[in-house]
């Protein structure tokens, strides 16, 4: 009987020791079983509780990072640590906030191996964790003409390919990982999974989407969805996101900024977050800012 792929599932935690525990515990009943999982801690306040944790140290490799670089920073350290010590032929990257459901990962491993396109990246449906018949993500797009990524409206399927994925939840193949590189980490965090599918789609990939692969999210459970952090960086990162991959520069940061506009007069954004964010890349300062 052939040996199913071998798959690195990578997990940052940063300040939510409970949920990456829910997690992993998700995933050792899966009905998946060649895969290994590389919990990465973003110096956070769990460091100690990580190390000390036998269930976690039984189930996964644990590394404890010197520093908080971002998303796409720890997730770097996940697969560059997967390679040394594993080779994998996929890396699943996968937000430690969700719970898998027990063929999860044994379908987004069907769908790339059925499918004779050259794939780049395999992503599934994400359901809210605190309402299971609501759906968070069937499908998304790239729109090359404002440079913004978005979904899919969730009420049917939009096709196999999709050429925007949120980064919650990515399947890369070895190849991937071999020839478009690691995750961008300029940008600290948002907007870097945006970036990683036009760098797939740049190199000639293909990105799937499998419906019957779910997980349950726990939407923006870290930094609130209208933080001044999520604002500051979200916007931000977007203008650059605009910057480097919209065909129509001019229509695009008009088309944008008038978003925020509407935004900040229906009160729906606060200034100073927005205004911080709009300096910082009219001065071209990217990384983390450590008011944020």
């Amino acid at each position: 009987m052939k040996m199913e792929p071998l798959i690195c599932i990578i997990l940052i935690n940063y300040n939510s020791y409970d949920d990456t525990v829910e997690c992993v515990r998700s995933l050792i009943n899966q009905e998946y079983v060649n895969y290994k999982v590389i919990v990465v801690d973003n110096y956070s306040k769990d460091h100690n509780k990580l190390k000390s944790d036998s269930f976690l140290n039984k189930h996964c490799d644990v590394i404890l990072s010197n520093s908080n670089d971002g998303f796409a920073a720890g997730n770097n350290i996940g697969i560059r640590f997967a390679k040394e010590k594993y080779n994998p032929d996929y890396y699943w990257v996968l937000n430690n906030d969700t719970v898998v459901k027990p063929d999860c990962l044994k379908k987004l491993v069907e769908k790339s191996l059925k499918s004779k396109k050259k794939v780049g990246l395999i992503t599934g449906r994400i359901m809210h964790y605190y309402d299971h018949d609501k759906i968070d993500y069937r499908g998304g797009f790239f729109d090359k003409k404002t440079g913004m990524a978005g979904y899919y409206n969730v009420d049917s399927i939009h096709g196999e390919e999709v050429s925007f994925a949120t980064g919650c939840f990515w399947l890369l193949p070895r190849n991937t990982i071999n020839t478009v590189g690691l995750l961008s980490e300029e940008y600290f965090m948002y907007a870097e999974d945006t970036d990683y599918c036009c760098r797939i789609v740049q190199a000639g990939y293909v990105m799937l989407y499998c419906d019957d692969s779910i997980i349950y999210h726990k939407i923006s459970a870290s930094n609130g969805v209208n933080s001044p952090f999520n604002q500051y960086y979200m916007t931000r990162n977007s203008l650059y996101i605009i910057q480097k991959y919209s065909d129509f520069h001019a229509e695009a940061y008009l088309k944008f900024m008038k978003k925020i506009v509407m935004e900040l007069l229906r009160k729906q954004r606060s200034y100073k977050p927005t205004f911080d964010a709009i300096v910082a890349f009219m001065h071209h300062e990217l990384g983390r800012n450590k008011e944020y």
